[in-house]
C-alpha cells in the first residue's frame, strides 16, 4: 500500500520532494528500534551515502531503481559470475 502511494506521489515533482524530505526527516530522527525491518535496511544503506546525496539515492530507492536486498543474488551466484567473467 505504502508503494502504492509513494508512486502516485513522485508522479508530482513538488509533492514528490516533500514526500523524501519528509521521509529523510523520519529516517534522521527515529531510533531504528522503532523502524520497521525495511526502514532499518533503508537507513543503514542512506547512512554510507553522503547527506547531499541522500535525497537522491532515496528518489532512486522508492522508484525502484535500486535493488532490494532481499532480490539480489545469493553469495555462491555471485562469485560463479565473477569467475565467467574473468574467464573471458
Amino acid at each position: 500500500m505504502r508503494q502504492r502511494i509513494a508512486k502516485l506521489m513522485m508522479k508530482i515533482p513538488f509533492v514528490g520532494r516533500l514526500y523524501l524530505k519528509a521521509t529523510l526527516r523520519y529516517l534522521e530522527k527515529t531510533p531504528p528500534s522503532k523502524m520497521p525491518p525495511q526502514l532499518r535496511q533503508l537507513k543503514l544503506a542512506l547512512d554510507k551515502v553522503p547527506k547531499a546525496k541522500r535525497l537522491a539515492m532515496l528518489e532512486d530507492a522508492v522508484a525502484g531503481k535500486i535493488p532490494q536486498p532481499d532480490q539480489l543474488p545469493s553469495r555462491q551466484l555471485r562469485r560463479a559470475a565473477a569467475r565467467q567473467q574473468r574467464r573471458r
